[in-house]
């Protein structure tokens, strides 16, 4: 099964191995950090629901660091693949 489409593998493909290491790090790390943020977030909102605050804000925020959560994990699979499957 493969989880990265056809055209980003093929790019993927292009990049030097330990590149793709180094790449794939970073995704993890982006992934890690939007889920510090994601938590941050989510300790954050349970003053403001006493005091009433809108939750849009609350909910644009969480969009925003789950579509980060998701991206990171996306990036981080598709280089640790490279650098795993392609010597």
């Amino acid at each position: 099964m493969n989880i990265v489409p056809a055209p980003i593998e093929n790019y993927t493909k292009r990049i030097p191995r330990n590149i793709a290491l180094w790449q794939g790090i970073a995704g993890i790390v982006i992934a890690l950090w939007c889920l510090v943020m994601l938590s941050v977030l989510v300790y954050a909102a349970s003053p403001f629901s006493i005091v009433e605050v809108p939750t849009g804000t609350l909910i644009l925020g969480f969009v925003k660091w789950v579509a980060g959560v998701a991206f990171g994990a996306f990036f981080a699979v598709a280089f640790l693949q490279r650098y795993a499957k392609h010597p």
